[in-house]
């Protein structure tokens, strides 16, 4: 039998290890990078009335950005706005926007056109701007089980 050498495991360094602080305890809850606020601004244009984002935006037009690279994923940009300007966002609120005399942009994490709302809240919001999707459709025996009563 040959006498091979151990093989040792590979292991990547982790940098939690380290004793890092991160420069904003509120960001580093959200689990956003130490460069995030930085990387955060580059992606936005400020107007005369809304700050516009012109980074990624979802589906909905809302911005979004990668929350870095210890965590994945992606937050909304108004929401990280939030965070950058007032702190902590409670459990069980949305961060709504208004952008009046215009009509509510998506795009814009300006946050004087920020506040803080309960889903209640949000949706009544978006029924009033008229910004709520239309109810699903239902098909087949879902459509029967609701209309054959």
């Amino acid at each position: 039998m040959r006498n091979y050498p151990k093989r040792t495991p590979f292991r990547r360094k982790s940098i939690r290890g380290r004793g890092f602080l991160h420069p904003n305890p509120i960001l580093a809850a959200h689990g956003l990078s130490e460069n995030f606020v930085e990387r955060f601004w580059k992606f936005v244009n400020k107007t005369d009335h809304c700050w516009l984002w012109t980074g990624s935006k979802n589906a909905k037009g809302y911005g979004q950005i990668s929350r870095g690279f210890r965590v994945p994923g992606m937050i909304k940009a108004h929401r990280a706005s939030w965070l950058i300007h007032f702190g902590e966002i409670p459990e069980g609120k949305c961060v709504l926007h208004d952008c009046r005399p215009s009509k509510d942009c998506a795009a814009c994490i300006n946050p004087a056109h920020l506040w803080l709302g309960t889903i209640l809240e949000n949706n009544a919001d978006q029924a009033e701007k008229g910004m709520l999707s239309p109810p699903p459709k239902f098909y087949g025996k879902e459509w029967h089980r609701i209309h054959d009563k």
